[in-house]
This record gives C-alpha cells, sequence and structure tokens, in this order.
C-alpha cells in the first residue's frame, strides 16, 4: 500500500478467496492473479479507478472509472454516478447499469452484454468488439453509438437525443 496525500495505489494479487474490496477513499486499485471466487469491489470514493484482470462484480457510489483487462470476466457494473468503462482486448462484461452517465469503451477483441444509462449514455465499440445491447432510460437522455465493432440493438425507452455512427 502506497499513500501520497489523498491518492492512493494499492496493487492486490490474489490466487485464494477475496471477500470484499472496498474503496473509501479515492484510489487507484488493480487486481490480478487467480481467485477462486468473483471478487467484489465496492467504490465509495470519488474519482478512484478500479483495474481488473480477474472475474469481479463492481458497484460504485461515486464517479469511477473501471478498467477491465484480458482475461477478466465482470458480472456486473452498478453506478449510482458517473461510469466510465474501459473494456480491453479478451475482457468480457455481461451487465453494466448506470443511474448517472455511463461511457462504455469496448476495444477489439472484447464482449460487452447489456449497457443501460437513465443520463447519458456513450458507447464506442472499436473494430473487432461486440456490445449486444444498449438502453436508454431516461428522459431527455443524451444517447451515442459509435460503432465500428458489432452492436446490436439500441433501446430507447424515453425521450431522447440519439446519435448512432460508425
Amino acid at each position: 500500500f502506497n499513500s501520497t496525500g489523498d491518492k492512493a495505489s494499492v496493487k492486490l494479487v490474489t490466487n485464494g478467496a477475496v471477500g470484499n474490496v472496498v474503496l473509501k477513499k479515492k484510489a487507484t486499485v488493480t487486481i490480478t492473479g487467480e481467485p477462486t471466487k468473483k471478487v467484489a469491489v465496492t467504490n465509495n470514493a470519488s474519482g478512484s479507478l478500479v483495474k481488473l484482470a480477474v472475474n469481479a462484480d463492481v458497484k460504485a457510489t461515486q464517479p469511477t472509472t473501471v478498467n477491465a483487462y484480458k482475461g477478466s470476466e465482470i458480472g456486473k457494473v452498478t453506478a449510482t454516478k458517473d461510469l466510465v468503462l474501459n473494456v480491453g482486448s479478451g475482457a468480457k462484461v455481461d451487465t453494466v447499469l448506470a443511474s448517472k452517465a455511463v461511457e462504455v469503451n469496448a476495444n477489439k477483441g472484447s464482449e460487452v452484454g447489456t449497457v443501460t444509462g437513465s443520463q447519458d449514455v456513450a458507447v464506442n465499440v472499436a473494430v473487432g468488439a461486440k456490445v449486444d445491447t444498449v438502453k436508454s432510460q431516461g428522459e431527455d437522455a443524451k444517447v451515442t453509438v459509435s460503432a465500428n465493432g458489432t452492436v446490436g440493438d439500441v433501446v430507447i425507452d424515453a425521450k431522447a437525443d440519439v446519435k448512432v455512427a460508425g
């Protein structure tokens, strides 16, 4: 654990079971290894960066950036504040559910299931990446889908400004 003022950097290598990883102060946390069960990560600190190369679920109560790396399988990312999710080559994310603004960047070789946002939704899909569904549930939301890769359905449940390119 390295800490300088308000910045903390934590690297966790797990080859067994880890209960919960909870961030209460702004930090960059990197989790790698081969855990025997899915890691539960909760971010309660604005501006934190969560880097994952393991199977995990993420809950964010403050603005958060999550990077999913090769080999990671993220079951669910739930955010009650702004969320940026970067999905790297060889990473998979099943479900993203954000009640504020959400940006998902699916890089070549990545797979994302359903992205649901209640405010602004931006999904960038690179060549060789796949996103099954982009869904907007918020009134007057801005939805932007930039698809050079594969996008299944774009579902708009309320009045929204929608832009689809690619």
